[in-house]
């Protein structure tokens, strides 16, 4: 039998000093395997920030993929790749 694959989600929101790296951590497990993603970025003043935990059934490895939110001043919000943030291995 296939793994069930689960449209729920968590999140949770952090503030985070700026100019210092932060290391993200997370993980997610299921009856066949676990799976551990981790990224390291320097967050900038004023900016904010999400990062989406991905492991397709698909993949063989799960990934983080963290995102610059942008405000638009038409009330629209952007997110862009923070091309800054590298994955720790």
């Amino acid at each position: 039998m296939a793994p069930r694959l689960s449209t729920d989600f968590m999140s949770s929101e952090r503030i985070i000093p700026a100019d210092v790296e932060v290391v993200l951590l997370v993980g997610g497990s299921t009856v066949w395997s676990n799976c551990v993603g981790t990224l390291r970025f320097v967050p900038r003043s004023g900016e904010q920030y999400e990062a989406i935990f991905l492991w397709p059934a698909s993949a063989p490895r799960c990934t983080i993929q963290l995102r610059r939110i942008v405000l638009a001043g038409n009330d629209e919000v952007s997110r862009i790749e923070e091309p800054s943030a590298s994955r720790c291995d």
